[in-house]
């Protein structure tokens, strides 16, 4: 570590904080960092939007697939109230669970982040 650079203390990201020669803590409040990070992610987001556009066209695959797997259980019959609730639920925990895809590319940038503090372009 840097001298005069205390990883951990007074920070919610490891290493945003930095301790001085006489003992006090020096580093941006909780608020300040999220908006910073809320701000980069925002900003990645709309430069590279290819990792939301493809989810999006995996959602509306997998859920079409489901319809057409589940096209029966469109009468209004009792014996199908089943068969509803399971599309229902495929409907909701496939694109939440495709949600997993997105963590390869946050590592990435956790890298590149935990990079950045330690090189002190954060306080």
């Amino acid at each position: 570590t840097k001298e005069g650079f205390s990883p951990g203390v007074g920070g919610v990201l490891r290493g945003t904080s930095f301790r001085t020669s006489d003992g006090t803590v020096l580093g941006a409040s909780l608020p300040a960092q999220l908006l910073v990070h809320l701000r980069r992610q925002s900003i990645l987001a709309f430069r590279d939007p290819s990792l939301f556009s493809v989810r999006l066209v995996i959602f509306l695959l997998s859920n079409f697939l489901f319809t057409l797997v589940y096209f029966d259980s469109r009468t209004r019959n009792q014996d199908q109230v089943t068969n509803k609730v399971f599309l229902s639920v495929w409907f909701i925990a496939v694109p939440t669970c495709m949600s997993v895809a997105a963590i390869p590319a946050m590592a990435f940038q956790f890298r590149a982040i935990r990079k950045e503090v330690e090189n002190g372009q954060y306080s």
